[in-house]
């Protein structure tokens, strides 16, 4: 009957039943008890969660917003526009970086954080070189006076 039970409930997925059925098994069975408890607790790795679909999403919309500034720079020359696509381009390395786990299963997690902290700060200082360097405005009278 126990055995039944701990099956119904290793089924549905229910840690704490699986644990309570366990526990009552550890009177009958302690094997029994044990390896139910060591085989229902286990996380499924292999599941993606919602941080790993909002990091694609922040990654390929980095990769969106890049190349939406790099067109304005081709149109305004304006090197501001190329600073600001630069950390755009950026953003959307750290979104592959902090997954290269995924494709590198051997690579050490403070190499990863490294990395990824590295890339933010020269993002955030391309940004800050956008916001900071003075744009270049030719005004017609200007180029008039200057003949």
């Amino acid at each position: 009957m126990i055995m039944i039970n701990a099956l119904a409930v290793v089924l549905t997925g229910s840690i704490s039943g699986t644990l309570f059925t366990a526990v009552a098994a550890l009177f009958h069975h302690p094997a029994i008890a044990f390896n139910m408890i060591m085989t229902s607790t286990r996380v499924d790795i292999d599941e993606p969660d919602l941080v790993d679909f909002i990091k694609i999403g922040s990654g390929i919309f980095a990769v969106i917003l890049s190349a939406l500034t790099l067109t304005a720079y081709r149109n305004l020359k304006s090197k501001r526009l190329l600073f600001v696509s630069t950390a755009f381009g950026l953003f959307a390395v750290q979104a592959i970086v902090s997954k290269i786990d995924l494709f590198i299963p051997g690579i050490e997690s403070s190499i990863v954080e490294i990395l990824t902290s590295t890339i933010i700060f020269f993002a955030l200082a391309f940004f800050f070189l956008a916001i900071v360097k003075k744009p270049k405005i030719k005004s017609k009278a200007a180029t008039k006076l200057s003949r």
